[in-house]
């Protein structure tokens, strides 16, 4: 789960892959409730992604791939 105050840095990166515009405010607007969705979920381990982290160097340091 991206960290609750990084919105920013994946809007940059959804610009850098070309996804339009309307698929960013969607992703803004879902943002924060996303974050609220994973905070009270606890069946699961959780993995934050930090400011600068990609999913797959996470998943790699935890030895999960």
């Amino acid at each position: 789960m991206p960290e609750g105050n990084n919105f920013a840095e994946y809007e940059s990166r959804f610009i850098a892959r070309g996804n339009s515009p309307e698929f960013i405010e969607r992703r803004r607007v879902e943002f924060d409730s996303l974050i609220k969705l994973f905070n009270s979920a606890v069946n699961y381990e959780r993995i934050v992604i930090k400011q600068g982290e990609y999913l797959e160097r996470v998943l790699k340091k935890k030895e999960i791939i």
